[in-house]
């Protein structure tokens, strides 16, 4: 099969369990949301089903599996896998770099979106 395909099936099917998750599991702006559970779930999975790939070579699993299925479920879960990768290959510097420009630069770059898409709300076209 091919593996644009295999990855659309998997990613599919993880958005789904993704959205399934989140409508029933309560949405509050309390720390335990929807969101997070289902982010904590997709890191346990990453590292549960990497470590299972690790020693287990198959042409499917990991893109059916870890690159569309839990990339959909959760990003989350694939920005630690990359971590993680960086840990095992003791490129700490990267692994920090990584870090801080993700966390960093993701919030500075939501902001900085979230406050353009204002001042282009604001003024009328």
């Amino acid at each position: 099969m091919n593996t644009w395909i295999m990855v659309g099936a998997g990613g599919a099917l993880g958005a789904l369990l993704r959205y399934t998750c989140i409508y029933f599991l309560p949405n509050s702006k309390s720390i335990w949301n929807g969101v997070l559970v289902v982010n904590l779930i997709g890191c346990f999975l990453m590292g549960f089903l990497y470590q299972y790939a690790l020693a287990h070579t198959s042409t499917w699993f990991r893109p059916v599996v870890l690159i569309g299925f839990l990339g959909a479920f959760t990003t989350f879960s694939t920005y630690i896998w990359d971590i993680s990768r960086f840990w095992d290959d003791t490129l700490l510097l990267r692994l920090m770099v990584y870090f801080v420009l993700s966390n960093g630069g993701g919030v500075i770059l939501f902001i900085l979106g979230r406050y353009l898409m204002q001042l282009i709300q604001s003024k009328p076209l």
